[in-house]
């Protein structure tokens, strides 16, 4: 039997992990996602698929390609018959980070 779907997500929170002397910023956000049975999920992996899978997704092409942030940046939709994960990462130049998580958060799902 599979545990029933519930709404219920923390509060955002943001971790840094201080590097004094790194050139790259790691960047992995992540929030509690859907399962296979909520009513938007076709709706969620298309969006997915536009925003962040691979080289044509939104993410990629804005931080990659637009601003030169990084080599590569990628979101993730766990939407399997349990609750998944919706994540988004990427690893950026250090000066940039601000700017990075700014584009992040507007252009993937989390």
């Amino acid at each position: 039997m599979l545990p029933p779907v519930t709404t219920e997500t923390a509060p955002r929170s943001i971790t840094v992990v201080e590097r004094p002397n790194s050139v790259q910023t790691n960047i992995a956000i992540g929030r509690l996602g859907i399962d296979r049975r909520d009513p938007d999920y076709l709706k969620l992996a298309v969006t997915n698929g536009i925003l962040g899978v691979g080289a044509a997704g939104r993410l990629f092409m804005r931080l990659r390609e637009e601003k030169s942030y990084t080599y590569g940046a990628y979101n993730t939709l766990d939407a399997s018959e349990c609750r998944g994960v919706i994540a988004g990462s990427s690893e950026i130049r250090t000066a940039v980070t601000e700017g990075a998580l700014d584009e992040s958060f507007t252009n993937s799902l989390v």
